[in-house]
């Protein structure tokens, strides 16, 4: 069966007919946030990060798992009916990891192949371009764990045989993966220069804090982390930020090439998640824990000198506090998602001030689970699902709200 021949499924079509009318708004618009299409039932829809949305020059790639016939389909799109094909599918009904862009054009991604398991592989777009790199962890068992990019420089974190997870360099000529980290690296962040990792401790319990410098292949240790962990760690200025936690206390540490410090001390709080756009850092913090009314706030540290701010107080609910959850960068600030009670959620975005946060939509919570959630940037805008009792729905908001 050729795979060209095959129809592209109603559901593509009517989400490419309408997101095409998303493009054409100005730039000083209000965000418009609109529903996109009730999900077909021919589909088992994932989630849009499960589904590996991932711009790549002028098309997106993404992955539909069909319920019909227990496969995963590969599909890239430009934005229109007819440029929307399907490049590869494979016969096991699972999650990809989600794709990123190298810088030759080509999408790294990891599907659930059934002889390799989930392993690195590329596509350009076309059958004959999509191939496996290297099985990293022989037979079937799965080694992709994460790839970070940062300019040219592509890092892949993958698990090897001996359980161990090391840092590769993705090249685009020679030897595709070249071994930089061989430690058992358990999270990394890339710089402009450096890559920032943590490690685990071979004397003690707890992770180590490491710097490596591509270049020169020299590896520096900074520092001892609590043994109770960390939850994020994400790039800031020219190096990293990252949560220690020591309880009861708990602090956000900035780490440069040489030394770390203290940036923010949260006492009995700790960070839900975090992330950076462009000029700020991002972070949803969890207070008082233990008091009768625990509350969530929304910060922003800029790059530039500053303290940090706070932009939006996120008011205690009780039993169930809503916290900042799925932060989703963006090129002007973060969409994110905060429960406002216990029968509705919304839909929020920050440009890094009090002003330029706002809420842009409210849903009714479906019992038992989150609703808007799978937050995604991705072609003409940002992209969420919607989770009802009976059915998901896809939804748009324009990325200039």
């Amino acid at each position: 069966m050729k795979r060209s021949s095959r129809p592209i499924p109603p559901l593509l079509v009517l989400l490419l007919l309408l997101s095409g009318s998303f493009r054409s708004l100005p730039a000083d618009a209000e965000a418009e946030v609109g529903l996109l299409a009730d999900l077909s039932t021919g589909f088992k829809f994932v989630g849009a990060r499960s589904l590996g949305w991932a711009p790549v020059g002028g098309e997106v790639h993404f992955f539909l798992p069909r319920s019909s016939t227990a496969a995963t389909e590969l599909w890239v799109t430009d934005g229109t009916p007819v440029g929307t094909r399907l490049v590869r599918e494979w016969m096991v009904h699972s999650f990809p990891e989600p794709g990123l862009a190298l810088p030759d054009g080509r999408l790294l991604f990891a599907p659930d192949d059934p002889d390799l398991g989930k392993e690195p592989w590329v596509t350009d777009g076309t059958p004959a371009g999509t191939r496996p790199l290297r099985d990293l962890c022989v037979g079937r068992c799965d080694s992709y764990e994460e790839v970070r990019r940062n300019g040219s420089r592509v890092v892949l974190r993958a698990r090897t045989e001996n359980f161990e997870s090391h840092l590769y360099q993705v090249r685009e000529s020679g030897d595709p993966l070249r071994l930089l980290v061989a430690r058992d690296v358990r999270e990394f962040v890339l710089t402009e220069e450096l890559i920032f990792f943590l490690a685990e401790n071979d004397q003690r319990p707890g992770l180590d804090l490491w710097r490596f410098d591509p270049e020169t292949t020299a590896a520096r240790f900074l520092q001892s982390l609590a043994p109770n962990g960390r939850s994020w760690m994400v790039p800031f200025r020219h190096g990293v930020l990252l949560e220690e936690r020591d309880p009861p206390a708990s602090r956000i540490l900035f780490a440069r090439e040489t030394e770390v410090e203290v940036v923010l001390e949260l006492g009995a709080g700790d960070v839900v998640e975090g992330t950076t756009v462009p000029g700020t850092a991002f972070y949803s913090v969890f207070r008082n824990g233990d008091s009768p009314d625990p509350s969530c706030d929304l910060v922003a540290l800029p790059e530039d000198p500053g303290a940090p701010v706070t932009v939006l107080e996120s008011r205690p609910l009780g039993g169930f506090v809503g916290c900042p959850r799925f932060l989703t960068p963006s090129d002007a600030g973060v969409f994110f998602t905060v429960a406002a009670s216990d029968a509705e959620e919304e839909l929020w975005f920050s440009g890094g001030t009090v002003p330029s946060t706002r809420r842009l939509a409210t849903f009714p919570l479906s019992p038992g689970e989150f609703t808007a959630q799978d937050l995604t940037t991705a072609g003409p805008g940002l992209f969420f699902i919607v989770r009802g009792e009976e059915e998901d729905q896809l939804w748009f908001s324009d990325r200039t709200p």
